[in-house]
């Protein structure tokens, strides 16, 4: 009897879990990216769903380089 009741808060735990995964999209909210050489935080991105399905993306915050300079522009845009 005390194995039946161990499974069945275990599988109704992952359930319950697995239910609010599905329940908010995964790629919303904040995300840190992070360089691939350094293993070092370069920023901190909000990504939003829009009202159209769509999803954006906006840089909220920008940390020092190595050098200890925080970065106004990336370098790659025009």
């Amino acid at each position: 009897m005390k194995k039946i009741f161990q499974t069945l808060i275990v599988s109704s735990t992952l359930m319950m879990s697995a239910m609010a995964t599905f329940a908010a999209s995964p790629i919303v909210g904040y995300w840190k990216s992070i360089d691939d050489r350094t293993g070092e935080p370069l920023s901190l991105i909000e990504i939003k769903q829009e009202k159209d399905g769509t999803y954006s993306g906006t840089i909220i915050h920008r940390y020092p380089n190595q050098g200890g300079h925080t970065l106004t522009t990336c370098a790659k845009c025009p």
